[in-house]
C-alpha cells in the first residue's frame, strides 16, 4: 500500500530519524556527500545497525570504499543498483543488483542482512532480487548490464536510420525487429516510432550522459 512521505530540509536530517536509509543518486561524488553526511549524523547511541541502500549506478571501488566505511562506523553500506528504468518503477518491477557480500567472513550475518531486511524491503519496489557476491559487485554487474545496453540502443538507432534510408516504414521495421533475432530491450521499450517514448515527447527517464559516464 502507498505510506506517507515526510520531506526534510537536510540529508543529515534523514539519518536521525530513520535506520534504513535507500538512495539512488546519478554520480560518485553525490554518493561520496550523502554517504559520508548519513555515516556522521547516525546516532551514535542506537543499539541497532543502521543501513545504506545505495541504488545508485556507482564505480564497485566507490561502493566497496562506502562499505569498508560504513562497517568501520558500526553500520551498513549496501550496494543495489536497479534496472528497468521508470516504467520499472511505475509498474514495481524493477531488478536490483545486490552486493550481498556473502563471501567473506561474516557470510553467515550478510546471508541474515539479505534474506531479512534487504530482500523483502526490496521487493515492495520491484520483482527481482538478485544476490551478486561480494560487496561492489552489485555495482559491477550494473555496469555491464549498461555496456550490454548501451550496445543495444546504438545497433536499433542504426539500423532504424537504416531502414528509413532505405525507405522502409519504421513501423514494419519495428515489427520485423520485435519478431526476429534482433528484438531486445531497446527494440521494444525505446524504439524511436510512435509509442512510449514519443507520446511522452521523447522525455525519457535515463539520459544520455548518464549512460556516457556509465561507460
Amino acid at each position: 500500500g502507498k505510506g506517507r512521505i515526510h520531506s526534510v530540509p537536510d540529508v543529515a536530517d534523514v539519518a536521525q530519524s530513520a535506520t534504513v536509509v535507500v538512495t539512488m543518486l546519478p554520480t560518485d561524488d553525490i554518493v561520496n556527500t550523502v554517504a559520508s553526511t548519513l555515516l556522521e549524523a547516525f546516532p551514535t547511541s542506537t543499539s541497532s545497525q543502521c543501513i545504506i541502500i545505495d541504488c545508485s549506478t556507482v564505480s564497485p571501488k566507490t561502493s566497496r570504499h562506502w562499505h569498508e566505511e560504513a562497517s568501520r562506523r558500526g553500520h551498513v553500506f549496501v550496494d543495489a543498483p536497479v534496472s528497468g528504468g521508470v516504467k520499472g518503477a511505475e509498474e514495481a518491477s524493477l531488478t536490483f543488483m545486490v552486493g550481498t557480500g556473502e563471501d567473506g567472513s561474516d557470510a553467515e550475518e550478510d546471508q541474515r542482512l539479505f534474506q531479512e531486511i534487504l530482500q523483502p524491503l526490496l521487493l515492495r519496489m520491484g520483482k527481482r532480487v538478485l544476490p551478486c557476491g561480494a560487496r561492489g559487485n552489485g555495482a559491477a554487474t550494473k555496469l555491464c548490464n549498461n555496456l550490454a545496453l548501451a550496445c543495444q540502443m546504438i545497433g536499433i538507432a542504426e539500423a532504424t536510420n537504416l531502414g528509413e534510408a532505405l525507405g522502409v516504414d519504421p513501423t514494419t521495421l519495428t515489427e520485423v525487429l520485435n519478431t526476429s533475432t534482433a528484438k531486445c530491450w531497446s527494440s521494444e521499450v525505446n524504439n524511436p516510432k510512435i509509442g512510449p517514448v514519443a507520446q511522452k515527447d521523447y522525455h525519457g527517464g535515463f539520459g544520455s550522459s548518464l549512460m556516457l559516464k556509465d561507460l
